[in-house]
């Protein structure tokens, strides 16, 4: 069995301290999805950033979105720290 991040399954919410930092977090999982070639859905709300991965293809998650979501994971890592 994969190992998933904490906020993986389908989808995950982070949490920081506030708007800036949220907004950071986002524009670095949006880096990372670009230069991937993947496109989660990605939704802010103050202090938070939620990230969605889904293959609508198969109308479910594919090995490229468990990649997407450890590059996620890494990049929210600072985020979650603040």
């Amino acid at each position: 069995m994969r190992t998933v991040p904490w906020w993986c399954s389908s989808h995950g919410t982070s949490q920081g301290r506030g708007n800036v930092e949220a907004t950071r977090a986002r524009l670095k999982v949006g880096a990372v999805a670009e230069a991937e070639g993947h496109h989660p859905d990605l939704y802010l709300a103050w202090g938070k950033c939620k990230v969605e991965l889904w293959t609508h293809k198969i109308n479910g998650l594919t090995e490229s979105d468990f990649y997407m979501a450890a590059k996620a994971d890494r990049a929210f890592q600072s985020f979650k720290a603040s």
